[in-house]
């Protein structure tokens, strides 16, 4: 059988696959020998000894904001700060720009949802991705319009957990990963009524079903740059811990908008996110093998120790605090 011809886009690609690794290769190899102040002290649980051993916790020394201050015109690693398992097949991040592939600003202040990932670099842009919001009260679902300030210095950003105050809303939001899916959990301190957005952005109206006895609803999200088969989607199961008192679609330019209200004496809300690229009932195995009945301090806890065991691998000696966070967070990326 012939070779199928190459697209640019697929040639573009693995050029730049294969330039990146050969700079994070060259950026990890010389991180212990370079010396940086990159972070405050808030940013990471660690001892403030200047030297130290080997570190136990690796993955509190990874740095998520490394490289993510990136624009079009200046590159500062055009990195985003990616909660993940180790080699998952989703990834997770913060938008603070809906519509272009410069997401997140870190002296972005407003935050407008956790976002599902699979872009590799901007200059390769989104694909099968959407976002999702925990809010309380009124909220406009357009994406700049219901953004929530949030105080990073306040905020938790590892690999294993992105978590937040939104000061809008009153909630208290965390989204936990695992290889294919997400536990997003929140805590609402508002009197108003507590409600789950979720953003799919497309022109075409997505495929979406609901099923409000088992605490479900299902979407599709097709959107991508090119580069993609004609019939692909990104399949999303989204499962509540409550169930909803309301449920509607809103359109938007570009956008499908789903928010859901739950009852108002609703104090906490736990949404289970699973994804697939293969079909709703692919996408309801991985939510129930990677999520199941989990808790939240399971799943972190799973988390950390999976990022540890590989973050161990290898072992450095000696090296200042800071060095040591710049070589894990290299190792993490």
């Amino acid at each position: 059988m012939s070779r199928p011809s190459e697209t640019p886009i697929s040639s573009s690609r693995r050029l730049f696959l294969k330039s990146s690794g050969l700079t994070i290769a060259a950026t990890v190899s010389g991180a212990v020998q370079a010396t940086a102040t990159l972070v405050p002290p808030h940013t990471f649980a660690v001892d403030k000894a200047t030297h130290g051993d080997l570190p136990s916790d690796p993955v509190s020394l990874v740095y998520l904001l490394q490289g993510t201050d990136s624009t079009r015109s200046f590159s500062r690693g055009n990195t985003l700060p990616i909660a993940s398992r180790p080699f998952g097949m989703a990834h997770w991040t913060l938008q603070s720009g809906a519509d272009t592939p410069w997401m997140f600003q870190p002296g972005e202040r407003r935050i407008q949802g956790f976002r599902s990932t699979h872009q590799l670099s901007p200059w390769l842009s989104d694909y099968g991705h959407a976002a999702f919001l925990p809010f309380c009260g009124e909220i406009n679902p357009d994406s700049s319009k219901r953004a929530s300030s949030y105080r990073p210095e306040e905020a938790t950003f590892a690999p294993h957990s992105l978590r937040l105050h939104l000061a809008r809303y009153g909630v208290d939001a965390e989204l936990i990963p695992t290889e294919r899916c997400a536990l997003i959990r929140a805590s609402f301190a508002k009197p108003d009524v507590p409600g789950f957005l979720f953003d799919i952005p497309g022109e075409h109206p997505p495929d979406i079903h609901q099923d409000a006895v088992r605490r479900t609803i299902s979407f599709t999200s097709t959107a991508n740059s090119g580069g993609v088969p004609d019939n692909f989607a990104t399949y999303y199961v989204l499962q509540f811990s409550e169930h909803w008192k309301t449920f509607g679609m809103t359109e938007l330019k570009n956008h499908s908008v789903g928010l859901v209200y739950f009852s108002a004496d609703t104090k906490s809300l736990d949404v289970r996110v699973a994804t697939s690229f293969i079909s709703f009932e692919q996408a309801q195995r991985n939510l129930d093998h990677e999520l199941g009945a989990g808790s939240a301090e399971d799943l972190l806890q799973q988390g950390k120790d999976v990022w540890n065991n590989h973050l161990r691998r290898i072992e450095i000696e000696g090296g200042t605090l800071d060095q040591q966070r710049i070589f894990y967070s290299c190792l993490y990326r």
